[in-house]
């Protein structure tokens, strides 16, 4: 089955949804299937050709009977896999077709990965996305849950929304019922998708042992704790080397600039756009103050101030003590 990835996020090119596909389907009697036709067709589930006539009513039944049955696969249950044949990458998608209480609209819910790759939600829409930039404002309510807010990227056709978090989305279905999706639809009102999702509780796991989602999902958590464990250290840094040179002002302005001078070199190796270290610090530090002028910077709130301990260390290089 094709891979869904004709939604390209914004910058992709290629144009509208419609025009890619082409597909004709006149004259059948089926309900939604002006709606359905595109979207099925775009996630392989049918076959597709272009017609200029009405079908005969054998291929209007194969053609109805080939959505019926496409409507019924798209439940979130069921694994669809294609492997990119110059790269070798597999990849996989689950997809689960809005309600059919829904009438004039119809949308589909697809999550989406590679081997070993990151994750994708993406829903896909018959019709265009009210657009505010690159993004579109949607609301989200899980069962009897209140609605959520959020702003979802837009693809380049702005026929199809990109979740800013799949792995949140992801956790969520597998916890609810039904989703309710809504989004401003071109120059009109308000759209609601109503999606069943109790299908994903079956085919999500299939999709994680797949792509080995959990294992990504720990790796991204562990780098974005690390991320923010350093953050924190330069930030805490920061604070300790203002409050340090804060408590040098009150001194000699030569003291000052000694401590000024020591601070930038201990965190960045340099000062004034020259490269610094401790002994040049010292000799700079011992030409322009007086006798006794180590222990008037170690006098200084060291504690008080949290200074990290590299700058610690480098600070007892300088004044030698």
């Amino acid at each position: 089955m094709k891979h869904p990835d004709l939604y390209y996020r914004r910058g992709g090119s290629g144009p509208p949804l419609s025009t890619r596909i082409g597909c004709a389907c006149i004259g059948i009697e089926v309900k939604r299937i002006d709606l359905l036709f595109v979207l099925l067709s775009f996630l392989g589930l049918i076959g597709c050709s272009r017609s200029e006539h009405e079908l005969p009513e054998k291929a209007k039944e194969k053609v109805s009977t080939e959505v019926n049955q496409a409507i019924s696969r798209v439940t979130g249950r069921e694994l669809t896999e294609e492997v990119d044949k110059m790269e070798g990458t597999k990849h996989y998608s689950l997809s689960v077709m809005s309600s059919p209480e829904d009438k004039s609209v119809a949308g589909i819910m697809s999550f989406r990965c590679s081997s070993g790759k990151n994750l994708e939600a993406v829903v896909g829409l018959d019709d265009l996305v009210d657009s505010t930039g690159s993004q579109s404002r949607v609301r989200l309510k899980f069962d009897q849950g209140l609605p959520i807010i959020q702003e979802w990227n837009e693809s380049s056709n702005y026929q199809g929304l990109f979740s800013p978090n799949p792995y949140s989305l992801m956790k969520s279905t597998l916890t609810a019922n039904v989703l309710l999706f809504e989004y401003q639809k071109f120059h009109d009102g308000k759209i609601v998708l109503t999606f069943d999702v109790t299908g994903l509780r079956e085919g999500l796991p299939k999709l994680d042992a797949a792509c080995g989602l959990s294992e990504y999902e720990t790796k991204v958590a562990e780098a974005q704790a690390l991320g923010r464990a350093a953050r924190e250290r330069a930030q805490a840094r920061q604070h300790g080397q203002e409050c340090f040179m804060e408590a040098a002002r009150p001194h000699d302005i030569q003291i000052v600039l000694c401590v000024a001078r020591l601070l930038s070199c201990a965190k960045d190796g340099m000062y004034d756009n020259e490269p610094c270290d401790a002994s040049g610090v010292r000799s700079y530090c011992q030409k322009t103050n007086k006798s006794g002028w180590q222990d008037e910077i170690l006098a200084l709130p060291i504690d008080r101030c949290h200074l990290a301990p590299e700058d610690r260390a480098f600070l007892h290089s300088v004044v030698g003590k």
